[in-house]
């Protein structure tokens, strides 16, 4: 058996032990990692633990680092219109920051199912579950332009081809932050996309998670319509 054959067969293996716990199981284990280094946002990372034990497990959903920088990017940045495509906490992250500061958000996913898991999520701790839109219909809708854009839609080709047309809807200093910049062929397309508009792309390693995957973020400077 090759070393990615291993790999594979360990993955598959812990996914089997996953799916096995219970609720209360996987919340457990999950409270018991994050106690080795305690965040400073228990609101975020008790909603993250309720996420992954119920919705999505953390190797499929976005990371709790990733979760954390875009909290803080929020906070920092102070962005009026944010949209996340393909949702999921990220939704929940957004909308959270939105209901503090009054800003504009749109979450966004080619599956109706996952839209639908991700307002259930959302109604648990009421936030508002207006803008959650299928990508066909944001692609021909005439929104806004975006402030911040956090992007974990879909995989393959249309993973890769929505980057550009996510591009097309930034205003001026705005930032897209892509998730798995570690795979190979989407980051191929993120510096694509960055050197057709002239934007400059950094890898974040304070995002790197125990599975290996980690953000890279874009500033959108040179030539994004206002």
């Amino acid at each position: 058996m090759t070393y990615t054959e291993l790999e594979a067969a360990a993955a598959e293996d812990a996914r089997r032990r996953w799916a096995a716990l219970s609720d209360d199981e996987r919340r457990e284990f999950l409270r018991g990692r994050m106690a080795d280094n305690p965040p400073d946002d228990t609101e975020l990372a008790n909603a993250y633990i309720e996420y992954v034990a119920t919705v999505s497990p953390d190797w499929m959903a976005m990371s709790f680092c990733a979760a954390g920088f875009l909290t803080w990017l929020c906070s920092d940045r102070k962005p009026r219109v944010v949209a996340d495509f393909g949702s999921g906490f990220s939704s929940f992250v957004l909308r959270r920051y939105a209901a503090h500061s009054g800003a504009q958000v749109i979450s966004v996913d080619d599956s109706a199912e996952w839209l639908d898991k991700t307002r259930e999520f959302l109604e648990r701790y009421d936030l508002a579950t207006d803008g959650l839109m299928l990508w066909d219909d944001w692609v021909t809708s005439d929104g806004p332009r975006l402030d911040l854009a956090f992007h974990d839609l879909a995989s393959g080709d249309l993973r890769e081809s929505s980057m550009w047309k996510i591009a097309d809807r930034m205003r001026v200093g705005g930032l897209i932050v892509f998730d798995d910049a570690q795979h190979e062929g989407h980051m191929r397309e993120m510096t694509a996309v960055g050197n057709a508009h002239g934007w400059s792309l950094a890898c974040l390693p304070e995002t790197i998670d125990g599975n290996g995957r980690f953000e890279a973020m874009m500033v959108c400077r040179a030539s994004s319509t206002p």
